[in-house]
Order: structure tokens, then sequence, then C-alpha cells
């Protein structure tokens, strides 16, 4: 069992409301998928934080989550000559 120093500490607490706050965000997207913006390759993005959520609405009335990736990382990655 986790000491209570490592339960209570604030990284366990700062994934735990970057967690929530992820899912909020989900939640929103469920329910108004069109309130990211558009990209020029027809998916959407919305951001919370620091991170991007990249997702597709072609599905019906499901919404498609692509990626969820920090912002600091390119999106999509470029394609290198020579990488496979």
């Amino acid at each position: 069992m986790p000491s209570r120093k490592t339960r209570d500490s604030g990284y366990e607490q700062s994934g735990i409301e970057l967690y929530t706050d992820i899912f909020k965000k989900l939640d929103i997207i469920a329910f108004m998928p069109t309130i990211g913006v558009a990209r020029d390759d027809g998916t959407r993005e919305t951001f919370i934080r620091n991170y991007r959520i990249v997702y597709d609405e072609i599905f019906g009335d499901n919404v498609y989550i692509i990626t969820v990736i920090h912002t600091r990382r390119i999106y999509p990655r470029p394609f290198l000559y020579g990488q496979w």
C-alpha cells in the first residue's frame, strides 16, 4: 500500500486534475462536436490546458478521438524522407 506521503503528493493530484479536465472536455465534445476548430485535413481540434485533442465527427452520432497530445509536440508528425 502506498504511503500517505505518496497518496497526497502534488504530482498525483495534478495527474488526477488533468484526467478530470480532459474527460470534462471530451464530454463537451460529445455534446457539441462542432465546438472545435476545423483543420485542413477535415478533423477538428480543441485544447485543454496544454493538450490538443484531435477528433473526427464523421461517424454519425459518434465522435472519434484521434489523439490527445501535448501542445509542444508537432501534430501530425512530419514525414521525413527515408523513414517508414
